[in-house]
């Protein structure tokens, strides 16, 4: 049998199978479902319950034309670097996805797709208790080094936990490759953390440069980025995975030039767009210090 599958059975729970037989699309579709159920429910809890603190801001205040807030919002420099750091890290860390599956079905597993689901299964739910766990670091190290420094500690964390892959991804240790994904966890919470908030500290010297408060413009241009960086990452994710030389014909096996592709691939497309990240974020004009001096001065 060989190291990267060959021989080995393709195994998949039946539970959403029909007539006794798996049916992975069936499943993807049902999980989807069910997730989405999740995601809406939760969300319009803010809307029920939260309250803008901000309100009072904009109320009685002059309408402005959208031609104008698009220019100003669009002009605004630290907010055009929080834009590409987004994207870069955004692309970077979603682009390997698609890598990362096929990594460990071919690579660590030998093509055993319950292995892969188990593994994938106990590390994405450890690493979800870590994520919720870690955002305490994370305030302290805000508190210590600022907003911008927590970034930094995030883009270095990602780059670890892609550089590991390389060591604790192997067929012999299968367990192994759940290390990986745990070191990345604690950047989960912290991102979603980190970028809502260093937003509000663009629109505060937005505010205190331009004398309007923009938050809906800022926060739709900064979420169309967003949705830009997943699509970006999506579309990238497959291609890398065809590039590689990934054969699906091949089903349980794929070649080890193909597997060592993927696994270069998977390790220089996060390298290549976190640096680009650090780089930006090193060039962000708003420190500690300037965003504790805008907060008092508002």
């Amino acid at each position: 049998m060989s190291r990267y599958g060959l021989g080995m059975v393709s195994r998949a729970a039946p539970f959403f199978g029909t007539g006794g037989n798996p049916d992975l699309i069936r499943g993807a579709i049902w999980i989807t479902c069910f997730a989405s159920l999740v995601v809406v429910a939760l969300g319009v809890l803010p809307a029920i319950f939260g309250r803008e603190r901000l309100y009072h801001c904009v109320v009685g205040r002059p309408k402005t034309s959208f031609r104008h807030d698009m220019r100003l919002t669009l002009t605004n420099r630290p907010f055009l670097w929080l834009v590409l750091c987004t994207l870069f890290f955004w692309i970077g860390s979603q682009a390997k996805s698609g890598l990362a599956f096929y990594t460990k079905l071919y690579h660590v597993c030998g093509g055993d797709q319950m292995l892969a689901a188990k593994l994938v299964g106990i590390e994405g739910t450890v690493g979800m208790v870590i994520s919720i766990l870690s955002v305490p670091l994370f305030e302290r190290i805000v508190r210590r080094h600022g907003k911008r420094g927590a970034m930094m500690v995030v883009m270095w964390i990602t780059l670890t936990a892609s550089l590991s892959t390389y060591f604790f991804y192997t067929p012999e240790r299968p367990y192994l490759s759940i290390v990986s994904g745990l070191l990345l966890s604690p950047t989960g919470a912290a991102i979603w953390v980190l970028l809502p908030s260093l937003l509000g500290d663009v629109i505060d010297h937005d505010e205190l440069r331009t004398g309007e408060r923009r938050d809906g413009s800022f926060s739709a241009v900064f979420s169309w980025t967003f949705k830009l960086a997943q699509s970006v990452a999506v579309g990238l994710s497959s291609w890398l995975v065809v590039a590689a030389g990934f054969d699906i014909g091949l089903k349980d096996e794929q070649t080890p030039a193909t597997i060592f592709s993927m696994r270069l691939l998977f390790i220089f497309v996060p390298l290549v767009c976190l640096a680009l990240a650090v780089w930006v974020l090193f060039s962000f004009p708003l420190t500690k210090a300037k965003i504790a001096e805008n907060q008092a001065a508002l």
